[in-house]
């Protein structure tokens, strides 16, 4: 019973519907907006708790009288080998070979060629 009259009161001419709409919307976009808060407090709590203390716990370091080596960055070259050999012991990639392929038969199509390439290209003219 207490149903009925809900609905009654956004059935009568353009106002109950526009009103539904708003409410329907504005749940919708409060809902969009907590999940997208909740998504922000799931990555500063990762980034927190992956944060590592900046100074060390034992002694300083000692001053050595040879100039600091240049930081140590990946190198690109190291990183895609490692990738692909990775890829290639799963068993996902293949090996590729560096070395030129040698194209064998390339002469003059025969004509059952040349009538199998037009009939792949039928409907690209």
């Amino acid at each position: 019973m207490e149903t009925a009259r809900i609905a009654e009161q956004f059935s009568h001419g353009i106002g109950g519907p526009i009103a539904l709409a708003l409410i329907a919307f504005s749940t919708v976009f409060i809902v969009l907006m907590a999940l997208t808060l909740t998504i922000m407090a799931i990555r500063y709590l990762a980034d927190v708790s992956e944060r590592k203390p900046s100074k060390p716990a034992g002694p300083g370091p000692k001053a050595s009288s040879a100039p600091p080596a240049p930081p140590a960055g990946p190198d690109k070259n190291i990183t895609a080998a490692v990738i692909a050999a990775a890829l290639a012991a799963s068993g996902i990639g293949r090996p590729l070979s560096l070395r030129p392929l040698e194209v064998m038969g390339r002469g003059k199509p025969t004509a059952w060629k040349m009538a199998g390439r037009m009939d792949l290209l039928e409907g690209f003219e």
